[in-house]
C-alpha cells in the first residue's frame, strides 16, 4: 500500500499486471507516498533500495494522480531505476 488513494488517468492501453512489491503513489498535490508515509523526492531512491533488499526480484508500480505534474512522475521513475529496479509500471484506469 502506498498510503494514499489517487485518481489515476485513463488509458486505452491499460493492462492488468501482477502485484508489485514496491508501490509508490504521487497524489494531486505532487506528494509522494511509499509504505503509507509521505517522502520527499530526494528520499525515493533510499526508500526503494530498502524495499528492494526485502525482495530483490521485486517490481515497482507508480500510481500517479491525473492532476499531478508529469515531472514528478519522471523524477520518481528515474529514482526507482537508480535504486536498481528495472521493471516499473505506471498504474492507470482502463477506458
Amino acid at each position: 500500500e502506498p498510503g494514499v488513494d489517487v485518481n489515476r488517468p485513463k488509458a486505452e492501453t491499460a493492462r492488468i499486471r501482477k502485484l508489485a512489491s514496491i508501490l509508490v503513489a504521487i497524489d494531486a498535490n505532487n506528494d509522494i507516498w511509499i509504505n503509507k508515509k509521505k517522502v520527499g523526492l530526494d528520499e525515493v531512491r533510499l526508500n526503494v533500495e530498502v524495499l528492494k533488499q526485502e525482495n530483490p526480484k521485486g517490481t515497482a508500480v507508480v500510481q500517479v494522480d491525473a492532476k499531478a505534474q508529469s515531472r514528478y512522475l519522471v523524477e520518481v521513475v528515474n529514482q526507482i531505476r537508480d535504486a536498481g529496479v528495472r521493471e516499473i509500471a505506471v498504474s492507470t484506469e482502463e477506458i
